[in-house]
């Protein structure tokens, strides 16, 4: 109902104008993922990929805020739900790595972990925004 305090949805963005709009998104996250020092030892890899999981969620959280056009609606909300697994199982991986064995716990992440990019990767790229594909 107009005027009690709610936002209305914003209108489904072109294809074009989403591509673009979630390109600038995904760049600016990987400029700042790229600034994260790789650990220097395993104690080091917790805290790595919990900042990693933080900057994803806060991609996935602007992408979330763009409407994608009404004939890619469903590959952009699998593209997202994607981006979700790869930050779930990042973030997972930090929790771990603070409570368990460290050489298992990395083991374990990286049999994890390139599937989900895989798959993610797929995703954007079926959607013409190689920006977003992990890294």
């Amino acid at each position: 109902m107009p005027g009690c305090g709610s936002n209305p949805a914003p209108p489904p963005l072109s294809l074009i104008s989403l591509r673009t709009a979630a390109t600038a998104i995904c760049a600016a996250t990987s400029t700042k993922t790229g600034r994260i020092s790789p650990p220097a030892s395993a104690a080091g890899a917790a805290a790595f990929l919990a900042r990693g999981a933080t900057l994803l969620k806060g991609e996935s959280d602007q992408l979330r805020r763009l409407r994608a056009p009404a004939e890619w609606e469903s590959e952009y909300r699998t593209a997202l739900a994607d981006l979700d697994s790869t930050v779930s199982e990042l973030a997972r991986a930090a929790s771990d790595l603070r409570t368990g064995d460290p050489v298992i716990e990395i083991r374990l992440v990286r049999q994890r972990l390139p599937a989900l990019q895989t798959k993610q990767d797929q995703s954007w790229k079926a959607l013409g925004i190689p920006a977003c594909e992990a890294r």
